[in-house]
């Protein structure tokens, strides 16, 4: 469990954080929202990879310390480099190493290769391979030293169908082993894999709460019913003002 507690964030004397308060719950937690509503700036204050200009965030009750909670995270930002010219295997051997991971690293990475459905890409070039592979690729590399929360900025936004339910197939065998934290604007990220939702707007929480209250707003649980209720809260929330 997160618990992110008055949490506040300004760039460039705009105000992109408004007091978030929110607990995130084991498991796949989605935040959604419009372009510009604090989103991935969001998720780069949980990875410690940004600061917050006030309020804290607490991890499973307790840790509060930066270097502890980088121990036990990995973030998958939404443009992921790798250098282009190594193969997926000395790419992941490399990173591995510098990372002083203890574990095995033969068997770890052709573990998540075989989890991934990467394993016949291994001797390729990345330079050679799709979007879509590259950020499974990215996401191997992130549970390489079993992190207990994983977390994805926009992990199938730009990709082709096939690309998305090979990467949300590979999120929903790992989240046995990991808590998963995203931020999609694709509605199957939020709807196939998520037990909860956080929805942001303005930097502002507009709903937290469980998938299935969010669906519930519009009395519906398919996708229209998705967009339904997306679109009741916006309403709401510019009606407010």
């Amino acid at each position: 469990m997160i618990q992110i507690i008055k949490l506040n964030k300004k760039i460039n004397r705009k105000q992109v954080l408004n007091d978030i308060n929110i607990r995130i719950n084991d498991g796949i937690h989605g935040f959604i929202g419009p372009h510009g509503a604090g989103k991935s700036t969001l998720l780069k204050i949980i990875s410690t990879l940004l600061n917050s200009d006030t309020g804290k965030i607490v991890f499973e009750k307790e840790i509060t310390d930066k270097q502890k909670m980088r121990n036990i995270i990995s973030f998958v930002p939404n443009q992921f480099n790798l250098y282009p010219k190594l193969t997926v295997l000395e790419s992941l051997y490399f990173i591995s190493k510098l990372r002083n991971s203890r574990n095995d690293h033969h068997n770890n990475i052709n573990r998540l290769l075989t989890m991934s459905g990467l394993i016949e890409y291994k001797d390729n070039r990345l330079s050679d391979l799709s979007e879509g592979v590259i950020k499974r690729i990215g996401i191997v590399q992130a549970l390489l030293n079993n992190p207990h929360y994983l977390i994805i900025d926009e992990p199938t936004t730009g990709l082709d169908q096939e690309e998305r339910i090979s990467i949300r197939n590979f999120l929903r065998m790992v989240s046995k082993d990991v808590n998963i934290i995203i931020a999609s604007h694709e509605v199957e990220d939020i709807t196939q894999l998520c037990k909860e939702v956080t929805m942001l707007v303005k930097g502002n929480v507009l709903f937290n709460d469980t998938l299935d209250n969010f669906l519930k707003l519009s009395q519906s649980q398919c996708k229209q019913g998705f967009h339904e209720s997306y679109q009741f809260l916006l309403n709401r929330e510019k009606a407010s003002k």
